[in-house]
């Protein structure tokens, strides 16, 4: 079953949030299209990821989630808006259970919030309707489309920012059990 469902995070921002926030949320809400190919890979199994993508690598040290979860698997240089982005795959009971991929620039840190608004609008297109939220320390937008939520973070400080995109199943809750 299709369905959206929308968050909003803390909202309080200058500026130049409030322009990422405004092309932001135009390119999600402005957006229909099929889940791509990383949000696909939710569910598979080891032996499906390697098949599906050939230059997958074990990394040396996992890097540990949410909730226990172990990013054993990667890819390099997966693009999204046409960026460069590391992917990791988190497994848990033998399935991708979590998707997160990863852009850190320390040359330009304030350069990030285009590119930011470049990736929204691209995940956008493969993902459909979202909102984006802010936080003092940078720009959230999220997604519920189908199966999959997605959400991509952007973190800004005086070293770097950073661009993370983070696709995990929907866990739908009845609201009688909470």
């Amino acid at each position: 079953m299709a369905h959206n469902d929308l968050m909003l995070r803390s909202t309080s921002a200058g500026a130049c949030a409030l322009a990422v926030f405004l092309s932001a949320t135009t390119a999600w809400s402005m957006a229909r299209a099929q889940p791509a190919a990383d949000a696909a890979a939710l569910g598979m199994t080891l032996a499906e990821l390697q098949a599906a993508y050939p230059t997958l690598q074990r990394v040396a040290r996992p890097v540990v989630a949410p909730h226990g979860l172990r990013g054993q698997w990667r890819l390099d240089d997966r693009q999204i808006a046409g960026l460069p982005f590391e992917t990791t795959f988190f497994m848990q009971g033998q399935r991708v259970q979590r998707i997160e991929q990863l852009r850190i620039d320390t040359s330009q840190p304030c350069a990030q919030q285009d590119e930011f608004s470049a990736v929204v609008h691209a995940t956008g297109l493969q993902y459909g309707g979202g909102v984006t939220g802010f936080a003092s320390t940078g720009v959230d937008a999220f997604g519920t489309v189908g199966d999959a939520d997605v959400s991509a973070h952007l973190q800004v400080s005086a070293a770097m920012c950073s661009i993370r995109v983070v696709y995990k199943p929907t866990v739908l809750r009845d609201a009688s059990t909470l």
